[in-house]
């Protein structure tokens, strides 16, 4: 979603139904509630800071979130085998996490130069609120 989108739809908000509905598909896949995290996380970092007007880049993303993935190794016979380790994502898996996010509308990029800055909408706050909520709740049932 751009900025002219988000303008547009700025004050609409999911209805409780539609909250959960979009939790449950970014906790499917585990990198794109990552990057969504990661996002939340370096905005309010940049607000702390008093650079609330900075948004998230790509390449802040790929460099920032480290996940687990399956890096192929060359044996001495030719051969390749998977070894898994710890490592950034790429810049086209965020890029395309990024736009998953986008056109499920919790996220808004702008247009700078070259590259995009992201920020969340309210949308997206909304289902982060509902990841706390979920996080709250099973500790108090453990408890």
């Amino acid at each position: 979603m751009d900025i002219v989108e988000h303008k547009k739809y700025a004050k609409d908000l999911f209805p409780p139904r539609l909250v959960q509905m979009n939790a449950e598909l970014v906790e499917k896949k585990e990198n794109l509630k990552l990057v969504l995290i990661y996002i939340i996380t370096e905005l309010q970092e940049h607000e702390r800071a008093g650079n609330s007007g900075m948004g998230v880049t790509i390449k802040s993303i790929a460099d920032g979130i480290v996940i687990d993935r399956n890096k192929r190794i060359l044996q001495g016979d030719g051969t390749y085998r998977y070894q898994p380790v710890k490592d950034n994502l790429t810049r086209k898996t965020a890029e395309h996490l990024v736009e998953q996010l986008g056109l499920m509308t919790l996220i808004y990029t702008m247009t700078i130069g070259t590259g995009k800055v992201i920020f969340l909408t309210p949308r997206g706050v909304q289902v982060l609120k509902y990841f706390n909520e979920q996080k709250t709740q099973q500790k108090q049932t453990q408890s």
